[in-house]
């Protein structure tokens, strides 16, 4: 893609971070809506949208297009994640919610194995338009799917008002902050910036004295389960998610692999993930999250620094324990968390726990994708072509990247046990 229409490394960031810039923005308002008129119908409806926009991926003719489809399709999984957990906390009961919520992270990570190598194989033999042909096929077949097994609605707010003026606040508040943030080494970024903190400051208070708030602020003022829970899943997401794509781009660039060796490579985290995610769900039925999730955490900061081990030539041993440490600290994490989280809340509290925990990994996962961006704007140039970049300099961006990453997670893992402590009887 970034051969065909000539991306610099920064607008190849752009085209990753779009997806989760607007799904960050829209989580709050799709997870409302849900509560309100159905999460059923949001759900469907995202899938739908996933469908429709990678239909007209297929014939873009420019990086511009390209960049606002994905956009809309951010918005589609905006739909999709700020429903599913509340979709799923309401069929299970508490004390199978663990299990349940570890085989839902088993999926998700065996797709995010499958991804690399397909997605690798499919841009190789292929071109990178059947990636997209593979995502709507997928997404269509999920709601076929769904529709023939899962039956039934969920929505605890009927009646209740839509709030609009807070909807569009938080819309502008992460739009204004993400893009500022990204384009830090441009004109205009501190403006962006500033008035990303204003909208969100005058959303805070907004969400605080409104009668039907888009946001229950004292889910965090009074509940430390999804305070700590939020917070470190934010700490996390910013700690992880770039690590794949800096690698990736490193192993390419830097390293002068085919995009098939480095998805080989980079399957090492999801591979872990999914052997790990369904035993680390079960076992927060049973014991203290705060041991799981900090733990993991901690997996996650040591698997980091490993993957600084990178040597110039050879097989990238340490890479791949190091992707493989990660993985199971993620799985370790992931899954009681969102169980901790779903549990120190009342029912009718469901649907906006999930949109703030999918809010919070969003906006992690956005920061984490900007840091890199942000690197290759200072350090390469804004124009900077990765096919002509001097490896010393990409494997300097990693360096830098992957340290702040590892801090992160250390820092996620302080907040994760500042949680209530959950003592659980072993016949749940």
């Amino acid at each position: 893609m970034a051969d065909e229409f000539q991306l610099d490394a920064v607008t190849s960031g752009w085209f990753t971070t779009s997806y989760f810039l607007a799904a960050a923005m829209f989580m709050l308002q799709a997870a409302r809506l849900g509560d309100i008129h159905g999460r059923r119908k949001l759900y469907v409806a995202g899938q739908l949208l996933i469908v429709l926009s990678s239909l007209f991926m297929l014939v873009a003719t420019s990086s511009t297009q390209l960049l606002i489809w994905r956009f809309i399709q951010g918005v589609g999984g905006a739909l999709i994640f700020g429903t599913s957990h509340a979709i799923m906390a309401s069929i299970f009961p508490p004390e199978w919610r663990g299990r349940a919520l570890g085989l839902n992270v088993t999926a998700i990570y065996l797709g995010m194995t499958c991804g690399p190598f397909l997605g690798g194989m499919l841009t190789y033999h292929f071109g990178w338009r059947s990636l997209f042909i593979l995502a709507g096929g997928m997404s269509l077949t999920a709601v076929l799917l769904f529709n023939w097994f899962i039956h039934g609605e969920w929505r605890e707010a009927v009646g209740e008002k839509f709030d609009w003026v807070g909807g569009i606040l938080v819309a502008v508040a992460l739009g204004a902050l993400v893009v500022g943030s990204g384009r830090l080494s441009q004109p205009g970024a501190v403006p962006l910036i500033l008035s990303g903190l204003i909208c969100g400051a005058i959303f805070l208070r907004q969400q605080a004295r409104g009668r039907s708030p888009l946001l229950d602020l004292t889910l965090f003022t009074d509940n430390r389960g999804v305070a700590t829970a939020a917070g470190s899943a934010f700490l996390m997401y910013c700690g992880t998610f770039g690590v794949g794509f800096m690698l990736s781009l490193y192993l390419q660039y830097g390293r002068q692999m085919n995009p098939q060796q480095a998805g080989l490579i980079l399957m090492a985290q999801p591979v872990a993930q999914v052997l790990f995610a369904g035993y680390a769900g079960r076992l927060s039925d049973r014991l203290d999250p705060r041991w799981l999730t900090s733990f993991g955490l901690v997996c996650c900061a040591i698997g980091i620094l490993l993957t600084m081990l990178i040597n110039d030539s050879g097989l990238p041993i340490m890479v791949l324990v190091g992707l493989a440490l990660t993985g199971i600290g993620i799985a370790g994490y992931s899954a009681p968390n969102t169980h901790a989280a779903m549990s120190a809340v009342e029912k009718r509290q469901l649907g906006v726990t999930g949109g703030i925990l999918q809010t919070s990994r969003l906006c992690g996962q956005m920061i984490s994708l900007g840091i890199p961006i942000m690197l290759f704007s200072l350090l390469l140039g804004q124009q900077a072509n990765l096919a002509e970049t001097d490896p010393a300099q990409l494997k300097q961006a990693l360096y830098i990247a992957f340290t702040l990453f590892a801090v992160l997670n250390l820092l996620a893992a302080a907040v994760s046990w500042m949680r209530p402590a959950t003592h659980l009887s072993p016949s749940t």
